[in-house]
């Protein structure tokens, strides 16, 4: 999915439907949220999580580094980006948890925040060995990913190296 800077919400499949967040209150859901630090935000009758980043614009890629655990990976800068390795990196990396989530359904959805879902272009997840080199024409706005039933930590992973910078997450069965 592309981004245009704007944050990324996840959210359960179920619940999908009740992001509506419209242009009058963006800025006071999504923005306000941001800027008072919270992670957590409602949707539908259960809450999702915001994926704030630093990137201005570029690729958000989903890696399932296991049946139950994934990693979404946003690069803030890159000299000639990499995303396995820096896939690589954050899966190495220690992640703080910064919020919970529930899956009930066994999707996962990825969602640009800015769009109400009832009108996103959804794509479902093509598992493939590596990140693609050329995106090409990417009109996706939401990702649906399988992810199996269960309470799920959000860790957030910040790396800034030399050559490349990104944001990252982590989705982790919670202990």
């Amino acid at each position: 999915m592309w981004s245009d800077g704007d944050p990324f919400v996840i959210v359960d499949r179920r619940l999908a439907p009740g992001w509506d967040v419209r242009d009058d209150a963006y800025e006071r859901v999504v923005v306000g949220a941001l800027a008072r630090g919270e992670i957590e935000i409602p949707v539908g009758d259960g809450h999702g999580a915001l994926l704030g980043h630093e990137a201005d614009e570029g690729p958000l890629e989903v890696f399932r580094l296991d049946e139950r655990e994934l990693l979404v990976l946003i690069a803030s800068y890159a000299d000639a980006p990499d995303l396995d390795l820096m896939a690589a990196d954050a899966a190495a990396a220690d992640a703080r948890s910064v919020s919970r989530l529930a899956v009930r359904s066994g999707e996962l959805v990825v969602l640009r925040s800015a769009v109400p879902w009832s009108q996103a272009t959804v794509a479902v997840e093509r598992p493939r060995p590596t990140a693609p080199r050329d995106w090409g024409p990417v009109d996706t706005e939401a990702l649906v990913v399988g992810l199996a039933s269960g309470d799920y930590s959000v860790g957030e992973v910040r790396v800034d190296r030399e050559r490349y910078g990104f944001d990252a997450w982590r989705l982790a069965p919670r202990a």
